[in-house]
């Protein structure tokens, strides 16, 4: 299609030795039909929409298990630690991106090159430190809900290796360059991890996130529950498969720029999937405790089978709805053959802080309700 404009655009021009990038950036290709391009106002709203939503998961994660149920927990705490973090790698992005960060690299002033990698740098520490805090509080929950013994032991294999991966990231990040000021000062020489370095970090990650969110499948099915609410289960649990496509997405597109050459513009792309991921994370790790929230709601899919010998008692779950992960009882209950299933632990928090209710379960038990 012909022009209207009566002008054509620019073509590219090939940086040569005239070019004042080209001793920076040899074999850089200048459009400047594209001087104007700008990923920067879509970067800010992805970091500003996905931490918002991951605060509003937080609060509603504070109104169920403290407000509703009464059980707040360390697990919690450091989710609210992870939402912190989360913050500030927000802010450290929206920082690049209005330094460049999404913006083809010579259109970029030379004088943001110092406090745009430094604001990178630290967009790298606290996403990691961040993932770090989530997978940590996940574990947490899966450890005081959980009551096989292989879980518990897988749950604590888990925990150690996502420890010392954790340690060893932060490692990497400190180290990212020696001396690190090199990390963001062009002027300081020293040697610095190559790209690859991050990905093989970010396949690690992906690796113990997978082990993490399957780890609780296999509990839940061997529940006897009806339909709906064990798709109920299902869908919190296996929310976090959700986050590894996400994960792979952007490991994908890490390893896909590792050579760029038009960083600031290449990397915009993988620096929105890394706010997703984190801001995400935290979403899931909350979801995992709504569970008493969703059949307050909705008190219809809290309807559990019972026994044969209780099946026409009914159990009030609006009243006295269920959770996922809290304080366990003195003595567990143990669900037999017709009953909602097994390997869950119910507690007074599960029963809304009815202690009388705990006891007519303790009374009855072989009998009670899904702790899920």
């Amino acid at each position: 299609m012909s022009s209207t404009t009566g002008t054509a655009p620019a073509p590219p021009v090939e940086s040569g030795t005239d070019d004042p990038l080209s001793k920076y950036f040899p074999g850089l290709v200048i459009d400047h039909s594209q001087d104007h391009a700008s990923y920067q106002a879509n970067l800010i709203a992805c970091s500003v929409i996905t931490w918002a939503a991951a605060a509003v998961f937080v609060a509603t994660r504070y109104y169920t298990r403290q407000l509703l149920l009464r059980v707040w927990s360390w697990e919690d705490w450091i989710i609210v630690l992870s939402l912190l973090l989360s913050t500030l790698c927000s802010a450290s992005i929206t920082i690049q991106a209005a330094l460049g960060v999404g913006r083809h690299i010579w259109t970029v002033p030379p004088q943001n090159a110092t406090p745009l990698a430094m604001a990178g740098w630290f967009t790298l520490l606290f996403y990691f430190l961040s993932l770090w805090a989530t997978k940590l509080s996940i574990l947490m929950l899966y450890r005081r809900m959980l009551v096989y013994s292989w879980v518990k032991v897988s749950t604590t294999v888990l925990f150690t290796i996502t420890i010392f991966f954790g340690l060893w990231t932060i490692i990497t990040v400190f180290t990212a360059c020696v001396p690190l000021t090199a990390f963001w000062d062009r002027s300081v020489k020293g040697i610095c991890h190559e790209n690859r370095w991050y990905a093989t970090t970010s396949a690690m990650h992906i690796s113990t996130e997978f082990f993490i969110y399957i780890l609780p499948m296999p509990a839940i099915r061997t529940l006897r529950l009806r339909f709906r609410l064990r798709i109920l289960l299902f869908s919190l649990f296996g929310f976090g498969f959700l986050l590894c496509v996400i994960s792979i997405l952007r490991m994908v597109n890490l390893v896909m720029n590792s050579n760029a050459v038009d960083f600031t513009w290449d990397f915009a792309t993988p620096t929105s999937w890394a706010i997703i991921e984190v801001n995400f994370s935290i979403i899931c790790a909350c979801v995992m405790t709504l569970k008493p929230l969703i059949v307050k709601i909705f008190p219809g899919l809290a309807e559990a089978r019972l026994s044969s010998s209780d099946r026409d008692q009914s159990w009030d779950m609006q009243n006295h709805p269920p959770t996922i992960g809290t304080k366990p009882m003195r003595t567990p209950l143990r669900i037999e053959d017709e009953s909602v299933g097994g390997g869950f632990r119910s507690d007074d928090g599960d029963l809304g802080g009815d202690r009388s209710a705990a006891g007519d379960l303790r009374r009855r038990n072989s009998h009670g309700v899904d702790p899920g």
